[in-house]
């Protein structure tokens, strides 16, 4: 048996484990989530983007964050990534981390990632493929109806931690993300990261898409279970108009021959509620209350 240990969700933060909303929604998306059947972690979205998920960070103050993403991402590019991979020229390679924080959330093109930095496209996609072997960068592929064409279409990239990014951007404090012009592709990886550690604590994990229609449609993320299509929009938002979930309606009317669960809106509103029939906003920090669990006392 194979466990791949991301870092910790927002449940494990407030140390309530069983709370993981994303099942109780794809188990009923029509009635779960309700603003009585859960509360909000108290933690700002700046400060939740700038520190990151790593459980190193839990214990130390926020003065100390650089610190420890810098250790964090020498010790990866000098010793990790340099012996797994035999890079000889690892400063090169540490920009490269760089910029994958900096396009992260946004569909791949290793020209583009080869260009910037001034390295070919084939070591700009090793250099890809090594952050993906060493859990530091995963991919989406796009979602067709004809799996072949699936293959051929851009991937959407991300990288698994929004404080590695914060460091590599070098923004020194949570206060300096509301002005940032990363603040909507962090929102997007904080909540794409979000959904995957949460789906990691079940066997066997959904399939994980993106869309985009030949006009200009798109949906952020979709995920697919038991021949179910689930799709999640990503807005950060905490007045969140139709307009904002079109790509859910219209991913929707493209497969009437699917199984097609109605819409969520992950985004910035303070408590569950519908913004249609078929859609549902939900705030990103959003914790499902059990019985069991611990009640929720960690405010930072």
């Amino acid at each position: 048996v194979f466990i791949d240990l991301p870092g910790l969700n927002l449940a494990e933060f407030a140390d309530a484990p069983e709370g993981l909303w994303i099942f109780d929604w794809m188990d009923n998306p029509h009635t779960a989530l309700r603003p009585d059947a859960g509360r909000r972690l108290e933690w700002s979205l700046p400060r939740w983007l700038w520190r990151g998920a790593l459980p190193g960070t839990l214990q130390i103050v926020d003065g100390a964050i650089p610190m420890f993403w810098e250790g964090y991402q020498r010790t990866y590019i000098e010793r990790d990534a340099r012996l797994m991979a035999a890079l000889d020229d690892w400063q090169q390679f540490g920009l490269f981390l760089r910029l994958a924080g900096a396009l992260s959330a946004q569909e791949v093109n290793a020209s583009q990632f080869g260009r910037d930095i001034g390295v070919t496209p084939r070591t700009a996609r090793r250099w890809l493929d090594i952050l993906m072997g060493t859990f530091q960068w995963f991919e989406i592929p796009a979602w067709r109806r004809n799996p072949v064409k699936r293959v051929a279409c851009k991937p959407k990239g991300y990288l698994s931690d929004t404080g590695l990014i914060c460091h590599g951007q070098r923004i020194s404090a949570p206060e300096a993300l509301p002005a940032h012009p990363l603040l909507g592709s962090l929102f997007e990886t904080a909540v794409v990261n979000e959904i995957r550690r949460q789906t990691a604590a079940r066997s066997p994990e959904p399939g994980f898409w993106h869309w985009r229609a030949a006009g200009g449609a798109e949906v952020d993320l979709i995920l697919e279970r038991d021949g179910w299509l689930y799709p999640i929009e990503i807005k950060l938002t905490a007045s969140p108009r139709p307009r904002d979930v079109s790509g859910l309606s219209a991913f929707a009317a493209a497969h009437p021959d699917h199984q097609v669960s109605p819409g969520l809106l992950v985004c910035a509103v303070d408590q569950p509620r519908r913004l249609a029939r078929d859609v549902l906003a939900l705030p990103w920090n959003w914790i499902v209350a059990r019985d069991n669990a611990p009640e929720l006392q960690m405010q930072r």
